[in-house]
C-alpha cells in the first residue's frame, strides 16, 4: 500500500551555498566582469590612437614625394608603434590586475555578508568574527539589528505560546475533573484568543525606531 500521508519539509536553507564555479584562472563571472571597464578604456584609447595619430601619419608619409623625408616619417611611425603599444599593453595588464584584486576582495566580502545573513535567517546563535579590511563593514550594524530583532521576536512568541499552553492545560484539567459552565469556558477561551491576537498585532506594527541589542 502506498503511503499517501502528507510529508512536512523541515529542511533549513543551506548555511553557506556552494561558491560559483570559476570560469577562467580561478575567477568567477562576477570577478571577471570587473575587467569590462578596463577593456573598454583600452579599446577606446587604441581606436583613438589609430584614427587620430597613426592613420594621419601613414597618409602623410605616403603622400610625401621626397624619399628621404618619407623614410624619416616611416621610421617615426615605426618608433611610435614600438613605444605606444607596449606601454598600452602594460597599462592594460596593470589595470586588469588591480581590477581583479579589488573584485576578489569585494566578492569575498559579499560572500561573508551572505553567510552572516543566512545565519540570521536559520537562527544561528553565533555570528562570524569581524572581517579585517574586507569591506561592507557598514552593514555590521544592520546584521546585528536583524539578529536582535529575530531573537526578540522568537522570545516573545515562545513566551506567548507557553502562556497559551498553560491556559489550555488548565482548561483541559478542569474539563476532566468537572463540568465547566459554557460562559466561563467561553471567557477563558476568549482570553486565550486575545493573547494570540495581541502577539500577531504586535508583529504587524512597523518598528518605530532603530533596534539595538
Amino acid at each position: 500500500m502506498t503511503d499517501t500521508s502528507p510529508k512536512t519539509d523541515t529542511a533549513h536553507p543551506q548555511l553557506m551555498p556552494a561558491p560559483p564555479e570559476p570560469l577562467f584562472l580561478g575567477y568567477s563571472a562576477f570577478e571577471l566582469r570587473s575587467l569590462l571597464p578596463v577593456a573598454a578604456c583600452v579599446g577606446f584609447l587604441s581606436l583613438a590612437l589609430v584614427v587620430l595619430v597613426i592613420f594621419p601619419m601613414q597618409r602623410t608619409a605616403g603622400r610625401e614625394p621626397n624619399a628621404t623625408i618619407r623614410a624619416v616619417l616611416s621610421d617615426n611611425l615605426l618608433l611610435l608603434h614600438l613605444r605606444v603599444w607596449p606601454l598600452l599593453a602594460i597599462a592594460a595588464l596593470g589595470g586588469g590586475a588591480l581590477a581583479l584584486a579589488d573584485s576578489r576582495r569585494t566578492a569575498r566580502a559579499l560572500a561573508r555578508l551572505e553567510q552572516r545573513l543566512r545565519r540570521v535567517a536559520i537562527g544561528e546563535a553565533e555570528d562570524l568574527p569581524p572581517a579585517r579590511g574586507g569591506g561592507f563593514t557598514q552593514f555590521d550594524d544592520v546584521v546585528v539589528s536583524l539578529r536582535f530583532a529575530f531573537e526578540r521576536t522568537t522570545r516573545r512568541h515562545r513566551a506567548a505560546l507557553q502562556q497559551v499552553q498553560d491556559n489550555l492545560k488548565r482548561v483541559v484539567l478542569r474539563l476532566a475533573e468537572q463540568e465547566v459552565p459554557r460562559v466561563e469556558l467561553r471567557k477563558t477561551l476568549g482570553g486565550i484568543v486575545k493573547e494570540v491576537e495581541a502577539v500577531l498585532d504586535s508583529d504587524r506594527k512597523p518598528a518605530g525606531g532603530k533596534m539595538r541589542p
